[in-house]
This record gives structure tokens, sequence and C-alpha cells, in this order.
């Protein structure tokens, strides 16, 4: 067994930074998007398989992380 790891599929967009700097972005589930929202990207995670100690804060850091690396300032 190994410890945490993601498999990540992206969609829509590359990463312009791997310096990940903690930007603040909210997290809203089940957000209805309006006119004034632009979809930048679609982030999937998902388990490797072989991966143990995952949790859910670990994924919400993976998923800000990634907002953050495209300007990003709401994860739905």
């Amino acid at each position: 067994m190994s410890n945490c790891t993601h498999r990540m599929v992206r969609t829509g967009y590359e990463p312009t930074s791997t310096a990940y700097n903690q930007c603040n972005v909210e997290v809203r589930k089940w957000m209805t998007p309006t006119d004034s929202l632009q979809k930048i990207g679609q982030l999937k995670l998902g388990e490797s398989g072989f991966a143990v100690s995952c949790n859910e804060q670990r994924a919400l850091d993976i998923l800000r992380n990634e907002a953050c690396s495209i300007n990003a300032n709401i994860i739905n």
C-alpha cells in the first residue's frame, strides 16, 4: 500500500503554474451557473486503486491548488 494518491483527469485546461499558492477559492456544492460565471475547466478526482489514507481534506486541497493554478475563484 502507498500514501494517498489521487488519479486526476483534467478537461479544458492545463495548470498555468506549478507553484501553487493558496488563494481564496470558494467551494460550493450544486451551484447553479449564471451568466456572470464562466467555466474554465473541469477536474475529476478518483482513487488510484492502491492508495490508503485518502480523505476529503486532501481532495479539497488538490482542488484548491488546481483552481489557484488557473486563477479560478469558485470550485463547484
